[in-house]
């Protein structure tokens, strides 16, 4: 599988991420989740990589829907690869839509641009996106 499909490549001591699979439809209600939760045996530098994502604007796409486009920035030194974007669309605290976009590559210091394709409909909610670094050293 994917890495990004089973788990987040980082998530910094404190900080919250709401990670996205939307790559299978679930029927009924979820029973329980597991999650495994640990520093990497290399261990994470001490400043991460800053990857800055852009304000979304919701535009549609006459075959799959609505999706959030903008620009992602790779504020750091690295080359970034695979760079997931996990989105959540909330109204008050209820999650309507989520989605998942990638950046195949981000050079170091440079801009590109995302589309994140949703299920659920978006439309009026607060998105949130998060995109963690890939390559942290």
């Amino acid at each position: 599988l994917e890495p990004s499909l089973v788990g987040v490549p980082v998530l910094p001591a404190g900080a919250s991420l709401t990670w996205v699979n939307d790559q299978v439809l679930g029927e009924g209600k979820a029973k329980s989740v597991k999650a495994k939760v640990g520093k990497d045996s290399g261990g994470a530098p001490a400043k991460l990589p800053r990857i800055d994502v852009g304000r979304p604007s919701l535009k549609r796409d006459p075959t799959s829907g609505l999706a959030a486009e903008g620009t992602i920035t790779n504020r750091s030194d690295l080359l970034q690869r695979e760079l997931t974007l996990f989105a959540v669309a909330r109204k008050g605290r209820r999650v309507v839509a989520a989605g998942r976009g990638q950046v195949e590559r981000l050079k170091a210091g440079k801009t590109a641009r995302y589309q994140i394709f949703f299920i659920g409909n978006p439309s009026g909610a607060r998105i949130e996106i998060a995109a963690p670094p890939t390559n942290l050293k």
